[in-house]
């Protein structure tokens, strides 16, 4: 437990790196038929 209580009271960093991706989907119809599209 000792290993988690140090890791729980160590200092934060002052900079993150993020990341957000996002993405939409479509269905199409194409030749009678409904296909998902990004």
């Amino acid at each position: 437990m000792n290993e988690v209580d140090n890791w729980q009271k160590r200092s934060l960093d002052l900079v993150y790196p993020i990341m957000f991706i996002d993405t939409a989907h479509f269905s199409v119809r194409e030749i009678d038929r409904f296909v998902n599209q990004l």
